[in-house]
């Protein structure tokens, strides 16, 4: 379900809300993608092994988390206007 969010506000809400096309960062969007991945499939192995790794399901709820700050960042970017052109001085 998560992901489902992710991909529809990636989509959706920068021609929405933001009158633009596309995110402030393409790169940070691939990463957040990777890092929900790895978090849920490290989470999934974790319940499988009955509690027996800690450390595993430790570092997926960091991925996970992390993931959603990105997400965040990237949304806050896009939304409140940081631009990647260059000033003319």
């Amino acid at each position: 379900l998560l992901m489902f969010i992710f991909g529809m506000a990636y989509k959706l809400v920068p021609p929405m809300f933001a009158r633009r096309q596309g995110l402030f960062s393409l790169r940070l969007a691939r990463l957040q993608f990777w890092l929900a991945n790895g978090g849920l499939l490290g989470l999934v192995g974790a319940s499988l092994l009955d509690g027996q790794a800690t450390a595993l399901g430790i570092t997926a709820m960091v991925m996970a988390v992390g993931a959603v700050w990105i997400f965040v960042l990237n949304m806050g970017l896009t939304l409140y206007g940081a631009s990647r052109e260059v000033p003319h001085g």
